[in-house]
């Protein structure tokens, strides 16, 4: 299953950036600990430079990019 979610920069344009997950980034993400989310973001930063923690808010996620659920 495919993960999306969706941030949006803090400040400035508050652009937003849809985020592809892998498999490990997404089973991190539904672990809902806040090691694991720390790992998801490390993987992400390493894997696109997109450094969440800090950056952007979150908006929501999605399991087929079509129906979206808020994050927060």
């Amino acid at each position: 299953m495919i993960v999306y979610m969706k941030v949006q920069l803090r400040g400035g344009s508050e652009y937003i950036e849809t985020i592809e997950l892998t498999e490990i980034e997404s089973k991190l993400f539904y672990q809902n600990s806040d090691n694991a989310w720390r790992l998801m973001c490390d993987s992400i930063e390493a894997r696109l430079g997109i450094q969440i923690i800090g950056n952007y808010n979150l908006v929501s996620y999605s399991h087929d990019a079509q129906i979206w659920k808020p994050l927060h």
